[in-house]
């Protein structure tokens, strides 16, 4: 491959509040021949504050960028990309002509995904905390396209409440509603860059679904992407012996080994209190009608100064995440040291490190 050619491969985003489904079209797009799709790491805003400018590229930066690379412990822990291939790619390419965009092409080029590939021409990244970070997304890649997905307000927060440890009903709901307003900003500048799809649709009729996501990424439908199943299951019965690192995965391989199904719809039914459906539906049903996601209880009524809390929370948690990523990386290296031993010590997880370590399930 050359230049040229490395810049036709396309990029897309996958983006939604997270537990809205994105794993099962993160695998979906990614059984298909033509496309690669890793695991959610945020290596673009990772190495996005220090690289975006950069335009002298030499061996040296070269070598740093990757060992930075490395320092996300989604990338180096999950992806499984073999530094020294990956560093013979980039070395194969002109140092005068690369730029950040190209860099992390060959980087997810390098991701050794377990389906058969030929004639990459699309690389999908699937990271529901990059629904925060649209704008530094298309610096990085301007032309790029977006699937926006959309889930059921309830059963989102019914299944983020039953891992995460975050457990304030204000806060998650509010999570949802901001996050995807933060996407729908995005979508009224850039209309024709995303297709949005909700859930729901996709898992009740996954072939029509799957059809109009791959027209507006520009690449073929094929049949493997909906009998993706058997290719994990495959995958999951040689991985018998798997670093612990790895086993949140397995869960998530587990789970999409069974065929696309209806199940979790309405599961908010079951587990979430009328208390705590009157105060969800109280911050989220406006936006929810959008997307036909209807109240349940007609006179119900929520906590103002509860939602209020739950709004100020979720910004304050965006913007520390927001500003973690504009650090520089030294300092990035030491807050990853202590919440690192406060984890492996204590079982502590803090904001800095809660999605690395604490992940249990998915969608």
């Amino acid at each position: 491959m050359n230049i040229e050619e490395l810049k036709k491969i396309n990029f897309a985003f996958v983006i939604a509040r997270g537990r809205s489904g994105t794993t099962l079209l993160r695998t979906m797009l990614n059984a298909n021949t033509n496309t690669i799709s890793p695991f959610e790491s945020k290596v673009i805003v990772h190495v996005k504050q220090r690289y975006a400018s950069e335009q002298n590229w030499n061996k040296q930066k070269v070598l740093q960028f990757i060992e930075n690379l490395y320092e996300d412990v989604k990338f180096k822990d999950f992806w499984a990309v073999d530094k020294e291939k990956l560093t013979t790619k980039i070395f194969s390419f002109p140092f005068e002509q690369l730029n950040l965009e190209l860099l992390l092409k060959i980087t997810y080029l390098c991701f050794p995904t377990e389906f058969e590939k030929e004639n990459i021409t699309l690389l999908v990244d699937k990271n529901p905390p990059y629904a925060v970070f649209l704008d530094d997304l298309h610096e990085v890649f301007p032309d790029a396209k977006y699937i926006h997905l959309v889930r059921d307000y309830r059963d989102n927060i019914q299944s983020i409440k039953k891992t995460n440890p975050i457990k304030n009903i204000s806060v998650l709901a509010h999570g949802w509603l901001n996050d995807n307003l933060k996407i729908e900003k995005f979508k009224a500048k850039h209309p024709n860059k995303i297709h949005t799809i909700r859930y729901e649709d996709l898992v009740s009729d996954p072939e029509n679904g799957l059809k109009g996501i791959c027209a507006h990424l520009g690449i073929s439908f094929q049949d493997n992407m909906l009998s993706f199943q058997s290719k994990l299951k495959q995958e999951i019965d040689k991985n018998v012996s798997i670093q612990k690192e790895h086993k949140a995965y397995l869960k998530y391989h587990e789970n999409l080994s069974k065929p696309v199904n209806t199940e979790s719809i309405n599961k908010w039914k079951k587990y979430l209190t009328d208390k705590e459906v009157e105060q969800i539906e109280y911050i989220c049903k406006a936006y929810g009608e959008k997307y036909d996601y209807l109240p349940t209880l007609e006179n119900g009524k929520g906590s103002y100064l509860k939602s209020k809390f739950g709004y100020i929370r979720y910004e304050f948690n965006v913007f520390v995440m927001k500003a973690y990523y504009k650090l520089p990386f030294w300092f990035r290296h030491m807050i990853r040291a202590v919440t690192r031993t406060l984890y492996s010590t204590f079982g502590y997880t803090t904001i800095y490190n809660r999605l690395d370590y604490s992940i249990t399930n998915e969608e």
